[in-house]
């Protein structure tokens, strides 16, 4: 029996182990998910604390005063990162009698936005990068510039004074190095432009759909966004491999490189696969934050063909390059302290 109940024991304690590491995992899971939540969308006020709202309908809250505010808490965010609010909403137009809402955006009491609002729609403003020092509530007010009511307007008995209806209210935290959430580039990958192999995510406009091997510019620009990590400090350079199409009184197709709108090189892409560079200056480069733009001299239509092609690319890699003075350095390095080293040893031997 005392066998027994050892036996026992020993069975309950290693299943109250594995219970409590289970739960611990669940909890750090969970944690971590609301933490690090990308984005926090609050659709019913009425759980916050509000003021000049009228109570919710199914999808939307109205204003109906001048001011009308609300509280919700500050999600946790991580070092380095800023948040952004997206408001969705509608304004009170009076059946067209009205032609806008002018609204202005307050959050803790700093005027953030002006909004001019005609239409549904989401209208965003980035809030101010020491929110996170402002205490674990944020404070929203929108003031109304001219609010009406249907029954000032002969529309209705209803005497409420409209002015917005807010449909979702979202916060969503991003990095202050890519305030425009452009996908993420690692020093040194080869970027392929061909069907599926991920290039897509960095094409912003102007360009065709990708193809077997390669995707072709649209249009006279064609638009590529990308965060590249850790460039600060960095000499890098940009390279695209690809081939062109122009008319057959052209001997090239002359392709503009834009970085951050400088200007930085024209080249003379031929029908044959080529590889194209151009070095990118520290000060377009700043933060890692890159919009390329190809711009194509004369784009040009192929047979039946209804699109404006231009290049053909393939590839595209940024690589950094290694300047004069760490070669300098590295040469005096070796000089001064390898060969030097080298002589010591010879010395001591004889």
């Amino acid at each position: 029996m005392k066998v027994f109940n050892m036996a026992k024991n020993k069975r309950f304690m290693i299943f109250g182990i594995i219970f409590i590491v289970a739960l611990f995992a669940c909890v750090s899971f969970f944690y971590g998910k609301t933490e690090h939540k990308p984005q926090v969308v609050y659709k019913n006020v009425s759980e916050y604390t509000t003021t000049g709202f009228a109570q919710p309908e199914k999808r939307f809250a109205w204003t109906i005063a001048k001011e009308a505010a609300i509280a919700i808490p500050l999600p946790k965010l991580q070092d380095n990162y800023g948040l952004s609010m997206t408001v969705k909403l509608f304004p009170f137009l009076g059946d067209g009698i009205l032609k806008k809402q002018a609204v202005d955006v307050f959050v803790n009491d700093k005027l953030l936005a002006k909004w001019v609002v005609k239409q549904t729609d989401a209208y965003t403003v980035v809030l101010p990068n020491d929110i996170k020092n402002q205490g674990n509530v944020i404070n929203v007010k929108f003031v109304i510039k001219n609010p009406k009511s249907p029954k000032e307007l002969k529309l209705s008995d209803d005497a409420r004074k409209l002015g917005i209806a807010v449909q979702t209210l979202s916060l969503t935290p991003f990095n202050l190095d890519n305030p425009n959430n452009f996908a993420t580039y690692d020093i040194g990958d080869e970027l392929l432009f061909a069907q599926g192999k991920g290039a897509e995510k960095y094409m912003a406009s102007g360009w065709s759909s990708p193809e077997q091997s390669f995707t072709w510019t649209d249009g006279k620009d064609a638009y590529l966004n990308m965060f590249v990590k850790n460039a600060q400090d960095k000499k890098l350079r940009l390279a695209v491999s690809g081939h062109a199409v122009y008319g057959p009184k052209d001997s090239n197709q002359k392709v503009t490189v834009y970085v951050n709108d400088k200007e930085l090189s024209i080249w003379e892409v031929g029908k044959e696969r080529g590889t194209y560079a151009v070095n990118l200056p520290e000060s377009v480069v700043q933060n890692g934050a890159l919009q390329i733009r190809l711009h194509i001299n004369k784009p040009t239509k192929v047979g039946q063909d209804p699109r404006d092609l231009g290049m053909a690319v393939d590839m595209l890699k940024i690589s950094q390059l290694f300047a004069a003075k760490t070669k300098t350095k590295v040469a005096f390095w070796v000089k001064n302290k390898v060969l030097t080293d080298s002589e010591e040893t010879v010395k001591n031997v004889k």
